[in-house]
């Protein structure tokens, strides 16, 4: 199967076209600015492509993270390494240096998983001294982990290439999904 890029699909219609082009007259300077714009999005759609065919697949290549630890407390559940396992949901963020957007516009990981815990859970929660998280309500490790696991998925992992190498970013008012590795984007809904 061969890719298309930019004029190979219209090069056998070139020539049967040739003698209309003297009929546009005047129209021919508003079809150079719609070329110019043709020709930036082609240069991008070639940009992308070489990113596609070199980059390099590794199949073993997965997040590695804590598992949870939950212990009840009276009316409560004490996560007592969440941190660890903050930890190793921020581990693949890129930094300053290497972030393809601006590092400013970057989502707080912490405060967007503790939202889609207590939206997952229907609870509340906050985290003491020691840096442990409480949740309202008696919860095992088995529900820690289903939520943890569906926020892997939802925004972490690419839905394209299905790497674990995406973060959240903000635009304007729009929560973004990046995946570093096959540079795409889309968008992500809020509740």
């Amino acid at each position: 199967m061969t890719l298309m890029v930019d004029g190979d699909a219209g090069d056998a219609g070139d020539a049967g076209d040739a003698g209309d082009a003297g009929d546009a007259g005047d129209a021919g300077d508003a079809g150079d600015a719609g070329n110019k714009v043709e020709e930036g999005a082609s240069q991008r759609y070639r940009e992308l492509l070489k990113n596609i065919h070199t980059l390099e697949i590794k199949k073993d290549e997965r997040m590695k993270l804590t598992p949870p630890r939950l212990r009840p407390h009276n009316r409560v559940t004490i996560w007592g390494n969440f941190m660890a396992v903050m930890e190793g949901i921020k581990e693949g963020y890129p930094g300053a240096d290497e972030c393809a957007v601006d590092p400013n516009s970057l989502v707080d990981v912490q405060k967007h998983f503790l939202k889609f815990l207590s939206d997952e859970l229907a609870t509340t929660h906050s985290i003491n001294g020691d840096m442990e998280l409480i949740i309202n309500g008696k919860f095992r490790d088995g529900h820690a982990e289903k939520v943890l696991r569906n926020y892997l998925k939802q925004f972490r992992t690419c839905v394209n290439c299905g790497k674990m190498d995406s973060f959240l970013y903000k635009n304007k008012s729009m929560t973004m999904c990046y995946c570093n590795h096959c540079n795409s984007e889309r968008s992500i809904k809020t509740k």
